[in-house]
């Protein structure tokens, strides 16, 4: 039975009255991709992200998974670490993702290590996440998928899926080549795990989709992913994460302080795909 940890019962109650009233017209969603949208464990082991993937395969060779594992162990430690502040971490992660690009480059990322990574069999969609993407659709609610991955990944593994619908607007990491197809840099700025609060969605045409829709469903894993709503106003928020340690070890206060709902040991999107089922009264729903 999936595992669900609510932190305030009858305030979570009233938030969803609010949202029912405003009916789910009002609605958009704010997810995260990586362990969120993704399944975080695969046989019992620790699924990597898109950019961990790199790494596990060894997809550019021993000398670039050599330097990239050892900027794993120098920066993941900060990243985690509840003792230093946001800002502080910024700093690391635009070093630790810079470098790594540099890197990439230097080892020769392409468009074919790309399409490895959308046929990763350690990628894949958390149960449920389609049936979720696709009542998203059904029910015309725009879904922000806010990732610190590779785009191009993203938008492979939705369309492998059938699901890559134009509801969905995601900001992340998209590759910018050159003419044979090797990456050259990315096309923005980097987004990593904690400054996803800085994206400007008001000088997005998404932001034309969503100003009206004054409730947000977040859905993430990590204590970055609770500041994606950051610039976008809203009336109602429902802050869903999805607690992937176990042992309830690493910032497992911190976590259930930040969202109202935890659901535990990689469970299924089910819950989610109730709570849209109560506040849009779908009855056709499995």
């Amino acid at each position: 039975m999936q595992k669900i940890i609510i932190k305030d019962k009858n305030k979570l109650n009233e938030t969803i009255a609010n949202i029912k009233k405003d009916g789910i017209e009002s609605l958009h969603i704010v997810a995260d991709f990586d362990n969120t949208l993704t399944k975080a464990y695969i046989n019992g082991e620790k699924a990597l992200s898109v950019i961990g993937q790199i790494r596990k395969q060894n997809l550019l060779g021993e000398k670039y998974t050599k330097k990239a594992y050892a900027l794993y162990d120098k920066y993941h430690p900060i990243e985690i670490d509840p003792e230093i502040p946001n800002d502080d971490k910024n700093k690391y992660m635009v070093e630790w993702w810079q470098t790594n690009l540099k890197y990439m480059i230097e080892y020769g990322m392409n468009k074919s290590v790309v399409e490895k990574l959308i046929n990763c069999k350690e990628l894949i969609l958390r149960r449920k996440s389609t049936d979720l993407i696709k009542l998203l659709k059904e029910k015309n609610i725009p879904i922000l998928i806010l990732s610190a991955a590779i785009g191009d990944v993203i938008v492979g593994i939705l369309e492998k899926e059938k699901c890559n619908f134009d509801n969905i607007h995601i900001i992340s990491n998209f590759y910018d080549y050159d003419t044979e197809g090797k990456v050259k840099g990315y096309k923005g700025q980097i987004i990593h795990s904690f400054n996803k609060d800085e994206t400007e969605i008001k000088l997005l045409p998404h932001y034309q989709k969503i100003k009206e829709r004054k409730n947000i469903i977040l859905i993430g894993d990590n204590l970055g992913d609770l500041e994606m709503s950051n610039g976008i106003e809203f009336d109602n928020i429902i802050k869903i994460g999805f607690y992937n340690n176990p042992k309830k070890e690493e910032n497992f206060d911190e976590f259930q302080e930040g969202y109202d709902i935890l659901i535990l040991n990689d469970g299924s999107m089910k819950y989610i795909l109730d709570l849209l089922k109560e506040i849009g009264n779908i009855t056709n729903l499995q």
